[in-house]
């Protein structure tokens, strides 16, 4: 099967290991195990003939739907046919003891999808709750009708609408944007102990996961790229960036995918398809003893040196890119050992809006190299420093010095 004929029908996904993310329209504080995905649609409705037969014909769902029967029809309580069904699968999905086989309630599906598209409809701010309960804003996304509206980070949220909000949490807030069926909404905020109220309306907001910048040192002019996770628009920004790197006449380039715990397959391929042409592999899938690869789309092969940032959470997207870079362009790679996530899997859409995902193959690098469980070893190993952490900058990080270092002998 190749990737590109069958782009249409199937969306790839890399499945995030960790993202925390803290958006006002629909998602709060949520944890991803990092894998690789790949979207299927089961529509229950579909060929019921079909199955009815088969389920006749098979002992083990035949034992299922006497067991089904009989709950159904002799608990002392009405059923939830709904949840019945959705525990039932849950079940399945742990007895598996796989812990990327799961099955994934309302709230883990919105945070997932919002993070993998890299968008989504609401009104721009990250929100946070204090010691003391108080729930202000962390951040406003540029562009967003929030920035424009004039909210500001630190701003104390104490109500919406004519919401009694004397009990809600920095998730409450999310939902009620997310899922009123409104679009407009006015929010209170406490500034410098002054009350205030700013009208908002809500619409699509894109969240930036690409940042670069340039670095000067020894009359070298080294390009930098900062990914925090593989969304479905990511490559495209990636290519806005790197665009904007190389017309300004870099010599050399600094991929940074620490803490970058994964995201979608086609945006990895992208973006390593801008560095090899469409004789290169840039990844491989495996299942049952078969391997098969897939070729980068891309039309050149850049010749600058490129190296790649890592670290322990490194997941599944990121170990893809590297492990592309390392063994088709000898990039190289310093940091830390990366996480070790290559498991491959299906995202299942149920119709009545409900996810699962299971795990059915493993991907390998160009070479044929295993990551599931043993992750990429640095060419560089190195420890960030301390003094990163009490006082972060590009001066006391010394994983990112070391990479200017070696570009610019």
């Amino acid at each position: 099967m190749n990737y590109n004929d069958n782009k249409k029908n199937h969306n790839y996904y890399f499945k995030i290991h960790e993202v925390i993310i803290m958006v006002a329209a629909a998602c709060f504080l949520s944890f991803f195990a990092g894998s690789t995905i790949m979207e299927l649609k089961m529509n229950r409705n579909k060929d019921t003939n079909n199955v009815s037969k088969k389920a006749k014909d098979d002992a083990y769902i035949n034992k299922f739907i006497e067991n089904y029967d009989y709950i159904i029809k002799n608990y002392y309580k009405e059923v939830d046919r709904d949840k019945l069904i959705n525990g039932a699968i849950a079940g399945m999905m742990s007895v598996l003891e796989d812990p990327y086989t799961v099955y994934m309630d309302d709230d883990a599906n919105d945070n997932f999808n919002i993070v993998l598209e890299g968008s989504y409809n609401g009104v721009g701010i990250e929100i946070g709750e204090a010691n003391n309960g108080q729930i202000f804003i962390v951040g406003v996304i540029k562009n967003s009708p929030a920035s424009k509206a004039g909210l500001a980070a630190g701003d104390i949220l104490i109500g919406i609408d004519d919401e009694d909000t004397s009990e809600y949490q920095s998730k409450d807030y999310s939902k009620y944007i997310a899922k009123s069926g409104k679009n407009e909404f006015v929010l209170k905020v406490l500034r410098n102990n002054e009350e205030l109220e700013f009208t908002v309306t809500k619409e699509l907001v894109n969240l930036e996961s690409v940042a670069s910048e340039t670095f000067e040192k020894n009359n070298h002019k080294i390009g930098y790229i900062y990914i925090s996770v593989f969304a479905a628009n990511t490559d495209i920004q990636f290519a806005d960036n790197l665009s904007k790197l190389e017309e300004s006449g870099i010599d050399s380039l600094i991929i940074d995918v620490r803490g970058n715990n994964g995201g979608h397959l086609s945006s990895a391929a992208g973006i390593s398809s801008l560095f090899v042409d469409k004789s290169h592999i840039i990844y491989k899938l495996k299942k049952n003893g078969k391997v098969t690869s897939y070729k980068s789309s891309g039309r050149e092969n850049k010749e600058y040196p490129i190296v790649v940032l890592v670290d322990e959470n490194s997941a599944s997207a990121s170990e893809l890119l590297t492990g592309c870079l390392r063994d088709n362009l000898k990039a190289t790679i310093i940091g830390k050992k990366t996480y070790g996530k290559g498991s491959v899997q299906e995202l299942i859409n149920l119709s009545n809006g409900d996810q699962y995902k299971i795990t059915t193959k493993e991907w390998l690098t160009p070479n044929g190299t295993k990551v599931n469980g043993v992750g990429i070893k640095p060419d560089i190993d190195i420890d960030l420093n301390e003094a990163y952490y009490t006082n972060p900058s590009n001066d006391t990080d010394n994983q990112l010095q070391e990479a200017i270092n070696y570009l610019a002998k």
